[in-house]
This record gives C-alpha cells, structure tokens and sequence, in this order.
C-alpha cells in the first residue's frame, strides 16, 4: 500500500498538483515527522494498536486530516477507526472522497472474530459515503465482505509496473520469448 500511495502522490506532484500525504510513522521510531518527499509534503504520527486488531490508531493524524485544507480527499484502507474518520472528515468538509479499499479488517482469536463481524456491519455505511471505491482486482471485490453491499461504486484499478524499473533489458543474444510468470492469491 505504501509503494501505491507513493506512486500516485509522485504522478499527482509531476502532474502539476499539490500533493500531502498524511500517514503514520510506522516503521520510524515513535513520533511526529515532516518531511518533503520530491515536492510531496507527508506528515507522520505514531500509532497506537488496538487490542483484538491487525490495526492501529492514529490521533495525529486523524487531527492532521481535520486540519488540512484540500480539494479531493484519496484515503487508503480499511483500518478500523483512521479510515472511517477520515472519510467521514472528507463528507463533514463536503470534499470529494476517493477510497482505495486494500484490505478488510484482520482479526485474531474467537473474540476478534465477533469485532470483525461488527465491524463489517460498521464499515459498509462508512464506505458507501466515498464517491468512489477504487480496489486492485476484482476477484478481491467478489470476495470482500464489506464491498458486498457497494458494488455500484466500485471500479477495478490493477497495480501497475514501473516500466523504468522493471523493463526486460536489451540483449540482442537472447533471441528466446520472455516467460512472464503471474502468481495471485484469491
């Protein structure tokens, strides 16, 4: 999710927009950054985890959301309470949201099992507020939970490749055809 949401705000910035990028500082030691990633300004704010979730909390930036000043609102998820409020921040500041859906919520153990049911009845409202619903396959749109219940907004946008990156280098004495091989998990 990270190298997408990197991805896009690196086209949107090249594209003539201004691009922020709130996240959190995962992977950083605790605490609050800011820093300017090639002309994209990003936000980070520790987390604090949930207990029963694969997801965190965010207070940071939930209140860097509020704050900001913005036109289109493109939030990545589901993580159970940084997504929702998000969203609902987006339609309290009558700003378009656009939600990339990457995951449903993740739970461990038997009590989990019952939050992550009531979460689902939670969360299909919450979604349906986004304008659009953007996900990588649409295997993964039949099989969701959540999504059941707002196919109508759902469109199916595949990662891509970086052709710069990951292009077949020229070798002119390698005449066989290129295998490509495509494992997915669905």
């Amino acid at each position: 999710m990270e190298r997408i949401v990197e991805a896009v705000a690196i086209w949107l910035k090249q594209a003539g927009y201004q691009v922020v990028v709130v996240t959190t500082s995962r992977g950083l030691p605790s605490g609050t950054y800011h820093q300017n990633l090639r002309g994209v300004e990003v936000y980070r704010y520790p987390e604090y985890r949930l207990p029963f979730m694969e997801s965190a909390v965010s207070p940071g930036m939930i209140g860097r959301v509020l704050s900001q000043q913005f036109d289109v609102l493109h939030v990545h998820g589901m993580t159970p309470t940084v997504t929702d409020v998000c969203i609902l921040i987006g339609k309290l500041k009558r700003k378009p949201v656009l939600l990339s859906y990457h995951y449903d919520a993740e739970t461990t153990g038997r009590l989990a099992v019952l939050l992550e049911a009531a979460y689902e009845r939670f969360a299909t409202p919450i979604v349906r507020l986004a304008e659009v619903l953007m996900v990588l396959s649409d295997s993964y749109a039949r099989t969701s939970k959540v999504l059941q219940g707002v196919r109508d907004k759902l469109i199916t946008v595949p990662a891509g490749v970086d052709l710069k990156k990951f292009s077949p280098a020229s070798n002119e004495a390698n005449q066989k055809t290129p295998t490509v091989l495509i494992a997915e998990h669905s």
